[in-house]
């Protein structure tokens, strides 16, 4: 039986989806703590602000883990390339991030709302970033291509 999980998690691991979602949980708890502590308990910025602060800081978290343990075997691009490039792909997902946290707080005040929304929002944002990082961030260049 454990040979049988062992083989599963080994090849739920090889699975690029799972790597890039692995890397996504791990930005979103750090834009989690941001969050919370910008906009819930210390209440320094409303929440569609802290949303999009607290989302740089899961963008730098996110790209730096995905560069080295989701697609580290794709194409030349120089790293600020990518950098930027991951930058605008993620501003779809920020954009559907703030939309619902807009919407939340000028409907409610509620703190249960409040992250419920917050997690939505994360979760809607996924899809349409890892969309965009597998079709144009870590792009897979042929060998011979050449990037600035």
């Amino acid at each position: 039986m454990k040979r049988t999980v062992d083989i599963f998690v080994h090849r739920l691991w090889d699975t690029q989806v799972f790597r890039a979602a692995t890397c996504g949980t791990l930005a979103a708890i750090v834009q989690t703590v941001f969050f919370e502590t910008l906009a819930i308990w210390f209440a320094i910025l409303t929440p569609s602000q802290a949303v999009l602060v607290s989302a740089e800081f899961a963008t730098l978290t996110n790209f730096f883990l995905n560069h080295h343990i989701t697609f580290t075997n794709s194409g030349h691009k120089r790293f600020l390339v990518r950098l930027a490039q991951f930058h605008i792909a993620v501003t779809g997902s920020l954009f559907i991030q703030w939309f619902c946290m807009f919407v939340a707080e000028h409907v409610t005040k509620n703190t249960w709302v409040i992250n419920g929304t917050y997690g939505t929002g994360i979760l809607l944002g996924f899809a349409c970033s890892y969309t965009w990082y597998r079709l144009w961030v870590w792009k897979t260049l042929p060998s011979n291509a050449r990037w600035c």
